[in-house]
């Protein structure tokens, strides 16, 4: 085979490996930034503005002491699989492969990466994101996985240029299905920004602050992509988790800077919108379990306290979104040799979707640990 040929091939199967590192690697973050979070949630917050965040250099170098051994295999990441996985999935067209299929689970993957062509004009951008909303709304009358169909659409409309024909019935029907996720609040608050509608988005954000859940089908979106590559023939199944989550990782999501913008405008001349961007900020920071969303939620604290002068409390929001951003591409240990051992790849998941991202990167991690303590442990070989 062409030497060329095959590094293109290989580089194309490694992408969505290196978005699992991405993706997991925020879990060093987390450790770092939790007790600072709690610290800043407080609403005295003014009274603690002297405290900085917990150093990350002392949590880092606490990392690397023997007791967090984790073993480590020599083979590259192009080494995983093997040549006949390379060679049948390198120009593999998925997306089309989904449009193909007929199933529930390979149309709703469709719809939901159906958006994410290259296009030269909005009008042509927006011609899959209309076949989106269609797809998701013909899906909702089979009555399977409700919650995560309304709350694609919500997400799906806001990134549609003209949202009259779908927003108001969109928002009222997802609101009804599911009127105690914060997450969802926060797509519709989004919507109502964009809208410039002050009423609307204030409330949007009162029930984001007030709700009991806070869901953004993380989980449930790689379920999606990994059903719907098990109905394409997808059968080698690393292979098609790690794909599964490159798929999620790159989903569309609305354009966030109508509501950071909503929040500055109104900081200085309404005290009750302050707060409210205050109090969602922390919330979102706090609950979400997505690296852009919990940035977003310290940027909305630091729009604030930048508009009111208070450079203290602005200062510490942006050592913990710097913090997030600079370190959402730090690999660990663990997250390598995840994608060496597919039970460890099984457990990871299935903790996932029982406890969340956050507690799924802590437990991955010391069960990396408590399985390198094992001399005959060593998954460090090809699938």
């Amino acid at each position: 085979m062409n030497l060329k040929v095959t590094s293109i091939k290989l580089k194309r199967l490694v992408f969505p490996l290196l978005v699992l590192v991405i993706i997991i690697g925020v879990y060093l973050v987390y450790q770092r930034t939790e007790q600072s979070t709690q610290e800043i949630s407080n609403k005295n917050i003014a009274n603690k503005s002297n405290e900085s965040p917990k150093s990350s250099d002392s949590v880092l170098n606490n990392s690397k002491e023997q007791k967090d051994y984790i073993l480590r295999c020599d083979g590259d990441l192009e080494d995983i699989y093997s040549s006949d996985i390379i060679a049948k999935y390198s120009d593999f067209d998925f997306k089309e492969a989904f449009k193909n299929n007929p199933s529930f689970e390979t149309q709703l993957a469709f719809a939901l990466i159906a958006n994410n062509y290259s296009q030269t004009d909005k009008e042509s951008e927006q011609e899959p994101i209309n076949q989106s909303v269609e797809i998701l709304e013909r899906l909702l009358a089979t009555g399977k996985d409700q919650n995560l169909l309304h709350y694609y659409l919500v997400t799906m409309c806001g990134t549609k240029e003209d949202k009259s024909n779908c927003k108001n019935r969109v928002i009222d029907n997802a609101i009804q299905n599911d009127p105690n996720n914060g997450a969802l609040w926060f797509q519709v608050a989004l919507l109502e920004a964009a809208d410039k509608n002050t009423t609307k988005t204030s409330e949007a954000l009162r029930q984001l602050i007030a709700a009991p859940n806070y869901d953004e089908y993380y989980a449930d979106s790689i379920e999606v992509f990994d059903n719907a590559l098990i109905e394409i023939g997808v059968s080698q199944e690393s292979f098609r988790l790690i794909r599964a989550i490159g798929h999620s990782a790159a989903l569309t999501i609305p354009p966030l800077q109508s509501l950071t913008k909503f929040c500055r405008e109104n900081a200085k001349s309404r005290a009750d919108i302050s707060q409210l961007c205050l109090d969602a900020g922390r919330t979102i920071a706090s609950k979400s379990q997505q690296t852009l969303y919990r940035s977003v939620g310290y940027f909305l604290n630091e729009i604030i306290f930048e508009e009111l002068g208070d450079n203290q409390n602005k200062n510490i929001y942006t050592l913990l979104r710097n913090d997030i951003q600079r370190n959402s591409y730090a690999n660990s240990e663990a997250t390598t040799l995840m994608m060496f051992d597919i039970e460890l790849q099984r457990y990871w998941f299935s903790q996932l979707k029982l406890f969340g991202e956050q507690k799924s990167f802590q437990l991955l991690h010391e069960e990396a640990v408590r399985l390198s303590r094992d001399p005959d442990y060593n998954p460090c070989r090809s699938f």
